[in-house]
């Protein structure tokens, strides 16, 4: 119910998020603290978003995890009730996004803490809708 009546998948099949800048904030060694700057487009509506993510670096690869909530109200989508109205969603969506692995090999190496950087690896981020189950 809630991808086909709420998010309307039919006419909006994407969640896009666009990134425009990165900055690191070294936490730990190997830890930091990303703030990620970019477009959300969700649910024909797009939006500046800010989010903020914990990057975790190895040898030669990262793995970064965070979350962001935004209400549905700001995207024209329709907070879901149930039982003739006497039970309401919040207005509130939430956001996770978990990268388990990625190379970074020399980028690790050029880059210091608290630069900017364009990252294309992670630039841009579609979530597609999935097939309806069989």
């Amino acid at each position: 119910m809630m991808k086909i009546e709420v998010l309307e998948t039919d006419r909006f099949p994407e969640i896009v998020y666009a990134s425009s800048e990165v900055r690191l904030e070294k936490q730990k060694e190997d830890l930091y603290r990303a703030s990620v700057v970019g477009k959300l487009s969700l649910h024909g509506v797009t939006s500046n978003q800010e989010f903020f993510s914990q990057v975790a670096l190895g040898v030669d690869t990262a793995r970064a995890y965070g979350n962001f909530s935004l209400r549905q109200s700001d995207c024209n989508i329709p907070i879901a009730s149930f039982a003739g109205g006497t039970l309401k969603l919040h207005d509130e969506l939430k956001f996770s996004s978990y990268v388990p692995q990625a190379t970074v090999g020399s980028y690790r190496k050029s880059r210091r803490p608290g630069t900017t950087k364009n990252c294309d690896s992670i630039r841009r981020s579609t979530i597609r809708r999935s097939p309806p189950s069989q």
